[in-house]
């Protein structure tokens, strides 16, 4: 019994461990998706503003 409380501890922690790992990756890509998000939104208003001035 002690042993299967032992592999099942093991077993738990192992994918705890691969569960936080993921949910880093998860993090990390998110947040360059927002600033890539960011970046396009200040490109096109950049952009659409260059258009304003110039038809003018």
């Amino acid at each position: 019994l002690e042993a299967l409380s032992l592999g099942f501890y093991d077993g738990g922690t192992e994918m705890a461990e691969q569960l936080a790992d993921a949910v880093a990756v998860a993090e990390y890509h998110e947040a360059r998706a927002a600033g890539t998000g960011w970046l396009l939104l200040g490109l096109s208003v950049a952009f659409l503003a260059m258009v304003f001035i110039t038809v003018e």
